[in-house]
């Protein structure tokens, strides 16, 4: 019968490799189409320093025999700055099931994995939501709390059993931390979470998470967010991505006019358009009605399904994300995005093991860690079109 310590050390080893490449895929591809579909690129500083080409280089003129040549003009950069971010999975296995493991190693593993399995799917869902995010960590506005219900404007980035952390407007610091949501009434917008929160009315938040998240899309679409990567938009045109209005009426000819307009005006190749659940809906539709011309049905790998079409003399991906608000559609270039990371790797103690008894308790705990950040060479060269879902 193995040791205790033996027991530890073969959980550790069976996590990093069977499970890590895992955890990786899932992380890295699954999580979401856009995900899937953006450049990975290898996080080297804390600070990261990248520059946005404006327009295109001003060296061409024509000239004749005898005369000058067109002087050099380079190409217009802007100097963008973005800071890294800590994103980390918990990983917990109770003592008792290590020691019971002593007599029955397969039941041991069992347990672990399911441990696993659970804590990739909530890794797996938020690193998803993250990318549509603006960064501060915040999943629906907080209008009334009652002991365990609280009321609140938007559930698309609320999901059972997620912990989060009540902020009253204005506040310095949380009046409710870690506290787990329990169920979610989407119809009414009432959360029930397991124990009485202590604040009022405000914002929820992920636990420990405000202000510290990745720069998502919502960063670059939502004008309530006045700076980008260190600049004003407002001073910066190019920073901000063009709008349409459907009027409740989505068709092929605002689509193509704006994949247009993005390549002529901001060199765009938009490839991808995210829609929120009800523009989707709107979408489907209309191709229906319209018979839509699909180049073909794309599968993702992380299961979704969306559609190729053709627009704007474009082949363009269209897909629905819950994250998007419900009657509104975004077009990216993906070739534009990419996300800037370190990738995923438990943390490793001095004898090599990944798990750690947490003081005062009878739980190992391992955790995966991530540094990352959302870059964006092109946010002027997206899109969004506003009121697209069908008439009320």
């Amino acid at each position: 019968m193995a040791s205790f310590d033996q027991n530890m050390r073969n959980i550790s080893e069976i996590t990093k490799s069977q499970y890590l490449t895992v955890f990786r895929n899932a992380l890295n591809v699954e999580a979401d189409p856009l995900l899937e579909k953006i450049k990975k690129t290898p996080l080297r500083a804390n600070e990261i320093k990248f520059g946005m080409r404006v327009g295109i280089g001003g060296g061409f003129g024509m000239s004749e025999e005898g005369a000058d040549t067109p002087q050099a003009r380079a190409p217009i950069y802007s100097s963008m700055t973005a800071a890294s971010k800590d994103a980390y999975v918990d990983v917990t296995v109770s003592e008792k099931t290590v020691r019971l493991g002593q007599s029955d190693v397969s039941a041991m593993i069992n347990a672990v994995a399911d441990n696993l399995e659970a804590s990739k799917e909530a890794a797996k869902w938020n690193v998803g939501r993250m990318l549509y995010g603006d960064g501060t960590g915040k999943l629906a506005g907080v209008t009334a709390v009652s002991g365990k219900v609280v009321t609140v404007d938007d559930v698309s980035c609320l999901k059972e059993g997620l912990a989060v952390d009540l902020w009253a407007d204005g506040a310095a610091s949380a009046a409710d931390c870690a506290n787990q949501i329990i169920s979610i009434d989407h119809a009414n917008k009432k959360v029930t979470l397991r124990s009485e929160m202590t604040g009022d009315a405000g914002a929820l938040y992920v636990q420990n998470s405000k202000g510290r998240e990745i720069t998502g899309l919502r960063s670059i679409f939502d004008g309530t967010v006045t700076e980008l990567y260190g600049k004003k938009k407002a001073e910066h045109p190019v920073l901000v991505p063009a709008q349409y209005d459907a009027s409740n009426d989505i068709d092929d000819i605002l689509i193509s006019d704006a994949v247009a307009w993005a390549s002529d005006y901001r060199s765009a190749n938009t490839d991808m358009l995210l829609c929120g659940a009800d523009a989707f809906r709107a979408y489907e539709r209309y191709m229906r009605e319209s018979q839509t011309t699909i180049v073909e049905k794309k599968m993702y790998v992380g299961g979704a399904v969306g559609y190729k079409i053709v627009c704007g003399q474009r082949e363009v991906e269209v897909v629905r994300s819950r994250f998007v608000p419900s009657d509104r559609m975004w077009g990216v270039d993906t070739s534009m995005l990419e996300l800037a990371h370190t990738d995923w790797d438990f943390l490793q103690y001095g004898d090599g093991t990944i798990f750690n008894l947490l003081p005062g308790k009878s739980v190992y705990r391992a955790l995966l860690a991530n540094y990352m950040e959302l870059i964006c060479r092109n946010p002027g060269g997206f899109f969004e079109i506003i009121n697209a879902s069908d008439p009320a």
